[in-house]
């Protein structure tokens, strides 16, 4: 098969690269959201692939470089497989940091109330990125089944709703109490 091109395989030589990269950056995410082959057929190479990524990191420059180390490994597989490529940035969202006082609240509050807590970086776009440009804002994350969020078989305990509940109300009175 070596005297044909085949774009899928190319494609899985840079969603493979593109994790390793990523691994390589303590606090790195990356994912593939969407792959379309085209044509999309049980019996033929295809043609064309199209495949998103979205690469975060909380530090903007580590960002960047995540981002320029992906269009080098795509530049190189591409000429190695004697493909063509088309980047299109379709979408992208500023790092956005919460305010370390509420933070500090919940998690004093998870604290005092005998919770595990741990901080994470977040890239999802919730409400509170949009309320955090105009007031001191931050998140409380509670446990799913099995780390399963966003999706319609997600399932959290009324006791793990009622923990952070807990902590919301505790950090929402300490900041009262300023």
């Amino acid at each position: 098969m070596n005297y044909r091109r085949d774009p899928i395989m190319g494609a899985a030589r840079i969603i493979s690269g593109m994790r390793d990269i990523v691994l390589k950056q303590p606090g790195a995410v990356g994912t593939v959201g969407r792959l379309e082959t085209t044509p999309a057929s049980i019996n033929s190479i295809p043609g064309k692939v199209f495949f998103t990524v979205d690469n975060r990191h909380p530090d903007e420059e580590i960002l960047a470089n995540i981002n320029q180390d992906l269009m080098k490994l795509v530049n190189s597989v591409c000429a190695e497989e004697g493909l063509e490529n088309e980047f299109t940035n379709i979408w992208k969202a500023p790092t956005l940091n919460f305010h370390d006082e509420c933070i500090s609240k919940v998690r004093n509050a998870a604290e005092s109330l005998g919770y595990t807590h741990r901080d994470i970086v977040s890239g999802a776009g919730h409400d509170a990125c949009q309320i955090n440009r105009i007031a001191p804002t931050g998140m409380i994350f509670i446990p799913c089944e099995n780390g399963l969020s966003h999706d319609e078989a997600e399932n959290t305990t009324p006791e793990q709703v009622a923990a952070g509940a807990d902590v919301l109300l505790n950090a929402i009175l300490a900041s009262a109490g300023n």
